[in-house]
């Protein structure tokens, strides 16, 4: 008994600091904060936190806690989320998020069910921060390239601000940017312009977030303090590390390891908070406003403070495993995939699929392990998830591709028949869920739906042209060379000679009408002349653009109205040709 009282109060010990209690998390995992931001979604403050391995969606309730609600877990080589901007777009909360090998947008419209809508591989290098204006749908990179900007419906890249190592961005309402290099921050005015260029030193560059007023007035915090760029101004601070800076109204918020200094416009202390001692630390910090009060997140170590605008403690967060809701980015690991068709027990939860990404009406299978043995299971396919009722019910969209079965006696099953359906448009990002309707457990995993492969497109058939003959003069052409050896030097001689002479030959008919030629593929034997005729009243050219030997070409001169021009065909193959030139509508003579 001794043994197990001793462990229930390891589990639980606390730690008393300024009258506020901290309790320790008794969870095995950790997660490393460094930034995140806050929106208000559906009456919910929400804190959306990037923490390198997942997206954390965290309320701030009326009475100021911090309740984790979802955790979107992406997978992928190198996607390691590290810096958030939430926004409301088009009527929809949505998240932009740097996620180093990757950038990435999630649907926030049910907090509680976060999606993923589109993932692309970063164009920038490592995408480390990322931050966009209140209104529009652009955003801003910063990553080992540099600083660009994208549109945020397909990930376009709009234009490139800065091309060296950039670690921290943001930017103001007027198009403002506050970018943080290596051994340099700076303004980029609106006009693209660099302005303000200040040296920084960095111990750890890579979590410096800078800050621009409204104005354009950028500041960064390095290791000597907070500078105002372009200026002299300078708080300085004895810790000597400087990490990320924000601001609400007039009042710029600074971490600097040992915890958040609050600093007027002038950069004149006016207020200080130890966060080390607590715990933590503190390299990023976020200021907003909820519950008619100023707060702020200090992103600390392992660990969320919230703290009021006198920068007293009110909560602590440490991370929270979720335990029925994970949202997947692209997941297609064949190791994992075999293990659930084995159907080992004890399996953690989890949903995988056999192939990825996909198009509308592939068959995919989907391997789900980890819930209750025997228990029934609803697998739901769509661009639309409703999440589970307040009593963990799965609420099935119906729009969506719905399967049932139940689990074997391993919690495990193969879904063996999952159709891809067809999207409004493409790509388009899915998510596939496998629900417990006994022990409530949910797990789904986000898969993009490319577009259907058009088909190839199928040449029209050979239309014979009917043959007649008629008598046509040809001419042959011969050229005689000879050399003569005069006084030492070499002389050639060229006698070219032009026969002309009348034959029957074999002919057939096109016409030039409307500006198109009716019979796009003709089909005619060797040694017939095809004789084009321009029935239109504007002047018109054929001319070949491939032939079966480069040595043959053929191109009329400008046909008047009821003008012809005729070539003959010699060699079997194909000849394409064009009217005017307009390789746009290619014509074909095919000689058999």
């Amino acid at each position: 008994m001794k043994k197990i009282l001793s462990l229930l109060l390891i589990s639980m010990s606390i730690i008393s600091v300024s009258g506020f209690i901290v309790k320790q998390s008794a969870s095995s995992e950790t997660r490393v904060y460094k930034s995140g931001d806050v929106l208000q979604i559906n009456g919910e403050t929400i804190a959306v936190v990037a923490n390198g391995t997942s997206l954390e969606l965290i309320t701030v309730n009326a009475d100021n806690k911090l309740k984790k609600i979802s955790e979107a877990i992406p997978r992928g080589d190198g996607i390691e989320p590290q810096s958030v901007v939430v926004k409301s777009e088009g009527g929809r909360a949505v998240a932009y998020v740097a996620s180093g090998a990757a950038i990435q947008k999630y649907d926030l419209r049910d907090p509680h069910w976060p999606s993923l809508l589109l993932s692309v591989d970063s164009p920038i290098g490592y995408a480390r921060d990322i931050d966009a204006r209140e209104t529009g749908n652009l955003f801003l990179i910063a990553g080992d390239k540099g600083v660009y900007e994208f549109e945020g419906t397909n990930f376009n890249k709009i234009r490139e601000l800065w091309k060296s190592t950039a670690y921290g961005v943001k930017i103001n309402e007027q198009g403002d940017v506050a970018v943080n290099g290596s051994e340099e921050a700076l303004v980029i005015a609106h006009d693209g312009s660099a302005q303000f260029v200040t040296p920084v030193s960095h111990n750890d560059p890579k979590t410096a977030h800078p800050h621009i007023t409204s104005s354009g007035t950028g500041f960064i915090g390095d290791d000597g303090g907070v500078r105002k760029l372009g200026s002299s101004a300078i708080f300085k601070n004895n810790s000597g590390f400087g990490y990320s800076l924000d601001a609400e109204g007039d009042t710029i918020y600074f971490a600097n390891g040992w915890g958040v200094y609050a600093l007027n416009g002038a950069l004149e202390e006016l207020n200080f908070q130890t966060i080390n001692t607590i715990g933590g630390w503190t390299r990023g910090v976020k200021s907003f406003s909820a519950n008619g009060k100023r707060l702020i997140l200090v992103f600390a170590s392992d660990r969320i403070y919230l703290l009021d605008d006198g920068l007293a403690v009110l909560d602590v967060y440490q991370y929270q495993p979720m335990k029925n809701v994970k949202t997947l980015a692209l997941d297609s690991d064949p190791t994992g995939s075999e293990a659930a068709r084995k159907s080992p027990p004890r399996q953690p939860l989890s949903a995988r699929v056999s192939k990825a990404p996909v198009a509308p009406g592939e068959i995919i299978r989907v391997y789900a392990t980890g819930y209750y043995p025997g228990e029934p299971l609803i697998l739901e396919a769509g661009s639309v998830i409703n999440s589970p009722d307040q009593l963990g019910n799965i609420v099935v969209n119906n729009k969506n591709f719905v399967e049932r079965t139940v689990a074997d006696g391993s919690g495990n099953q193969v879904f063996e028949h999952v159709v891809i359906q067809e999207q409004a448009s493409y790509p388009m990002m899915i998510n596939i869920r496998v629900a417990g309707e006994n022990s409530k457990l949910h797990y789904s995993v986000a898969l993009q739906v490319q577009s259907p492969t058009p088909p190839a497109p199928v040449p029209p058939s050979i239309t014979t042209l009917a043959v007649h003959t008629e008598i046509v003069k040809e001419i042959e052409t011969t050229r005689e060379v000879t050399e003569e050896q005069k006084d030492g030097k070499t002389i050639i001689h060229e006698i070219i000679r032009s026969i002309e002479r009348l034959v029957e030959s074999a002919i057939a008919d096109l016409e030039i009408k409307n500006n198109a030629i009716s019979i796009v593929r003709a089909g005619i034997p060797k040694n017939t002349y095809i004789r084009w005729k321009n029935l239109d009243t504007v002047t018109h050219t054929v001319s070949s653009i491939e032939t079966p030997d480069k040595t043959i070409a053929f191109a009329s001169p400008a046909l008047k109205q009821n003008e012809t021009y005729q070539f003959k065909f010699t060699l079997t193959g194909t000849y394409k040709y064009t009217i005017d030139g307009d390789k746009n509508k290619v014509y074909e003579i095919v000689v058999q």
